[in-house]
């Protein structure tokens, strides 16, 4: 009796939203944030997003999934920048470097600051290696949300690029 009660509970709190889902693509995978949830795509991905500060919701977006013939690493992070200078004149660098990956992929995180409707906002942009793949993960929160790049690294940390 007592597994039954805890089996009905654990699946009521899975579908609560609690314990979060796994997103998966042909080309990548990744642990939805608990709570969060998957929205249409507005480009070639569906977005995860937590729940609305303000003006802007915590997002995890991959950008694109590109195979390593068309770019090195060095290019991609080139490219990636010189595009979002152009698209946002006001967004900044503040930090650029390795970022530990637990599914053995090769990963760099740039942080960013930028505007979006009169408001500051911050982006973590990851970017991932291996499998023959590269692949750009954009994560975006409001400057008051500054404990969200916390669950994006959680969340990067698991991210895979699938073969």
């Amino acid at each position: 009796m007592r597994l039954f009660i805890c089996s009905v509970f654990f699946f009521a709190w899975s579908l609560s939203g609690f314990a979060g889902e796994t997103y998966v693509e042909k080309d990548f995978s990744y642990e939805v944030p608990a709570g969060w949830r998957l929205l249409p795509p507005q480009s070639k991905y569906k977005i995860a997003a937590g729940r609305r500060k303000g003006a802007v919701s915590p997002s995890i977006n991959v950008a694109e999934v590109v195979t390593e013939r068309e770019f090195g690493m060095e290019k991609f992070i080139l490219d990636i920048w010189g595009n979002l200078q152009a698209s946002s004149p006001l967004a900044k660098k503040t930090a650029e470097g390795p970022f530990k990956s637990e599914t053995g992929l090769k990963a760099t995180k740039i942080s960013l600051t930028d505007e979006h409707e009169g408001k500051k906002i911050l982006q973590f942009c990851y970017l991932f290696t291996g499998q023959g793949k590269s692949v750009i993960v954009m994560c975006t929160t409001t400057e008051e949300d500054k404990a969200a790049e916390v669950t994006f690294d959680e969340v990067m940390k698991g991210f895979k690029i699938l073969k």
